[in-house]
């Protein structure tokens, strides 16, 4: 059993009841005209004010969404110019920092990012190549082999990691007199 307010004392009164027992009122009794005139209502101007409240939810949000992306493509140019800057410097390990972050961001394909990319790792390894002690003929055979497979076209690097291969070939079937413990100058075979 449900309970309302009586309309004329305000005390409560069954849905039920046919009088209030406080007052003697006869409960109100809402009719079914009122009842179908409120859905109309409701079904007439509800769905405007939800679709005003859903543009101007979804034109704000759009607006917002653009000035994101073009804040985003903003970072991403400087992110850029800073690579682009480092590279022209000779900076490999400056460089390949924006890279890193190109990379992570899936953007390698922005303007040309994976060319410069290329041209990074080549100056790393000349790089590295150059800072190689000119006896280490393994080493260096090695590094021009990598200086080779990043830059095919480049004949000077082919040639190099063919001739530094050749010496530390020769160099492990004839080692040097130091670590044979003869004189320099004298061959393996004479010895001490």
């Amino acid at each position: 059993m449900a309970l309302k307010k009586c309309f004329e004392c305000g005390n409560q009164v069954s849905t039920t009841a046919t009088a209030c027992p406080h007052c003697g009122a006869a409960p109100k009794k809402t009719s079914g005209f009122r009842k179908v005139l409120l859905i109309i209502a409701g079904v007439i101007f509800i769905p405007p004010f939800l679709v005003l409240f859903a543009a101007m939810f979804f034109s704000g949000s759009s607006s917002t969404t653009d000035s994101s992306q073009e804040e985003f493509e903003k970072k991403i140019e400087e992110r850029y110019q800073a690579l682009v800057r480092r590279h022209k410097a000779g900076d490999p390990e400056g460089a390949q920092g924006h890279i890193t972050q190109f990379q992570k961001g899936g953007r390698m394909n922005y303007k040309d990012v994976s060319s410069i990319a290329k041209s990074v790792r080549t100056m790393a390894a000349l790089k590295q190549a150059q800072s190689i002690d000119p006896a280490d003929t393994r080493k260096l055979a090695e590094a021009y082999a990598n200086l080779a497979r990043l830059e095919p076209e480049n004949a000077e690097h082919q040639s190099k990691a063919v001739r530094y291969a050749s010496e530390w070939k020769e160099g492990e079937r004839h080692p040097p007199c130091s670590l044979l413990g003869c004189e320099v100058g004298a061959s393996p075979a004479e010895g001490n």
